[in-house]
């Protein structure tokens, strides 16, 4: 088994103005004023109509025969949401599910998320709901703490919506920004928003675009020969190109654009995908193995297995756990680059456009498989420590991470 990585060679700074991260304290109070004693008053953190909890209330939405349903992991309670008729694709951003059918999109809201404030997390439930219905298809979905993106590969265009309103079960369009029909995708990036599309319609060869909240262009185009796979994570966006990749992050001086060179060989052949709130994405590379890509420093690194390999998800955690399904459905766990355990032909055929069919968290993997949904200790030899009947089980996201 080898591996090989590349450092960036930084491209060019862009800049904008940063965000103010937020306080646990007011400053410049005195002892006993109204806004340090009243016990109503909205603390840090506090959002009206949800819960705060001491830790992640995580869930699994599925789709299955039954329609759509929200398991709590916590208590294995299971609450469906919605019906699964016509749902040809879904999406999520770890809060807000994207159902696609009959050319619109239904959006619907897990009731469960975190926030992430660099330095410390806060954690929320609310109730669980169907929003409402977009008439237009989505592809891709990322959202910021006020925004939500979504892009369209039908039409190219790029639809902005209000996140609080959309927790409040409204939909609330904030902006949108045409585009060029194709693959590609959109993404919430200090302000602005960062869009990957076709230089023409559909075609292979992409170009990452900045545009400000008012959705005016804000930086000059930068090109992308044979777009490949994209990404967001807490620390930047990463852009696979022909030659090379683009990662895109905040700078001490604001936003920074860097070509990135990969080390020799396949070309990540499906999704990156990774733990919430981690750096390090993973994604397979053809027959060769798998890529693990760094967000925040935009490093490469290829592992060469002896399977090849169609989903490939990382924990990034201290072992280096990364957790793949072969092309025959056979679930494998990597420990720092060597395979530790399989779990033979269980994954789940079929599934939804969209739909991982892999998720990992801290300490368990979930897999989709023909009967539902298998809880996978990936630390403990694979060992499967708690099955979730979904029949006819087509689709599954976490969300709450």
């Amino acid at each position: 088994m080898t591996r090989s990585r590349t450092l960036p060679l930084v491209l060019g700074l862009l800049t904008v103005p940063l965000l103010a991260g937020c306080s646990t304290t007011t400053g410049g109070e005195p002892s006993g004023s109204a806004s340090s004693t009243a016990s109503d008053a909205p603390g840090h953190g506090y959002v009206a109509g949800a819960e705060e909890l001491s830790e992640p209330q995580t869930g699994l939405v599925t789709v299955g025969d039954g329609g759509v349903a929200l398991t709590d992991l916590a208590t294995e309670a299971v609450e469906d949401v919605t019906d699964g008729a016509g749902i040809a694709s879904i999406g999520s951003d770890g809060r807000f599910v994207v159902l696609g059918r009959d050319g619109g999109t239904e959006i619907v809201d897990s009731g469960v998320w975190t926030v992430d404030h660099g330095d410390h997390q806060h954690y929320y439930r609310a109730p669980a709901r169907s929003v409402g219905t977009l008439e237009q298809e989505v592809s891709s979905i990322a959202s910021s703490e006020s925004v939500v993106v979504l892009r369209s590969a039908g039409t190219g265009q790029v639809t902005l919506l209000d996140r609080e309103a959309l927790g409040r079960g409204e939909i609330v369009e904030t902006g949108s920004i045409p585009g060029t029909p194709g693959e590609g995708a959109a993404y919430p990036l200090d302000g602005e928003v960062v869009v990957v599309e076709p230089v023409e319609d559909d075609s292979a060869d992409a170009h990452l675009l900045r545009y400000g909240g008012d959705g005016t262009a804000v930086a000059e185009a930068v090109t992308c020969d044979a777009l490949g796979v994209t990404a967001q994570t807490r620390a930047g966006i990463v852009v696979d190109c022909a030659d090379d990749a683009i990662r895109v992050g905040e700078g001490d001086d604001g936003i920074t654009t860097e070509r990135v060179e990969r080390p020799e060989g396949p070309r990540a052949s499906a999704a990156l995908a990774g733990r919430a709130l981690r750096p390090v994405l993973t994604a397979p590379a053809g027959d060769a193995g798998y890529w693990q890509v760094n967000t925040r420093t935009g490093e490469w690194e290829l592992t060469r297995t002896d399977t090849a390999l169609g989903t490939v998800v990382g924990a990034d955690d201290d072992a280096g756990h990364v957790l793949a399904v072969d092309t025959a459905g056979a679930l494998h766990v990597y420990t720092d680059g060597e395979l530790t355990a399989t779990v033979e032909a269980t994954a789940a055929e079929g599934a939804l456009p969209g739909a991982p069919g892999l998720v990992v968290d801290r300490s368990r993997a979930y897999l989709l498989t023909g009967d539902g949904v298998a809880e996978i200790d990936y630390a403990d030899d694979a060992r499967v420590s708690r099955e979730f009947a979904v029949a006819g089980a087509t689709a599954l996201v976490q969300v709450g991470a």
